[in-house]
């Protein structure tokens, strides 16, 4: 199985090939064929999971950026960035209005350019990093599915190890494993 993590992972281009991962308002939901749906605690299914076990099938080398000019609503359905780079060097090909031709001189890209909910500067960076990772259940190794890690966890994927947990965001997170057992 190749993972090829050099194509956009835009929703249209995500729906296509992967499934993913979504993750809004601490509540996991699995996204396939533009279909979301919330993924059950395997304890309690009348309540959302808290977390996911699954296998690390491959992390992207490099971190991939995105930018939202009016800043990301977490509850906007299939809002789509301004701009975005899944090599973090350049914006993607399929962007229309990339806002600078490298990443690293990117405005957006420098710290302190974050906006917070009242339009105040902030001391993050107003276009995010993230990393893309492909994952899977442990009974089905052979369906990929597509997450993007958050800024605040990225640490986490790059020190993971020996780990079986990595926290994603605001709780939850993935439980891991090295192949399909237990």
């Amino acid at each position: 199985m190749r993972m090829d993590f050099s194509k956009s992972d835009n929703a249209e281009s995500m729906s296509a090939g992967f499934s993913s991962i979504s993750i809004k308002g601490k509540v996991f939901s699995l996204v396939k064929a533009g279909e979301r749906k919330v993924i059950p605690n395997p304890k309690d299914p009348e309540s959302p999971a808290t977390f996911i076990d699954t296998v690390l099938l491959k992390v992207s080398p490099n971190k991939s950026k995105s930018y939202y000019a009016n800043g990301f609503n977490e509850n906007a359905e299939d809002q789509r960035p301004t701009c975005y780079s899944n090599n973090g060097i350049t914006p993607d090909p399929s962007v229309e209005h990339p806002q600078c031709k490298c990443c690293a001189t990117c405005p957006h890209n420098a710290w302190g350019s974050a906006r917070g909910v009242n339009g105040t500067m902030g001391k993050g960076k107003a276009c995010a990093d993230y990393v893309r990772v492909a994952i899977a259940e442990p009974t089905n190794l052979d369906d990929p599915i597509m997450i993007r890690v958050p800024p605040c966890s990225i640490r986490a994927i790059g020190d993971y190890g020996g780990r079986t947990y990595i926290p994603l965001g605001r709780g939850g997170g993935l439980r891991l494993r090295r192949d399909g057992g237990e």
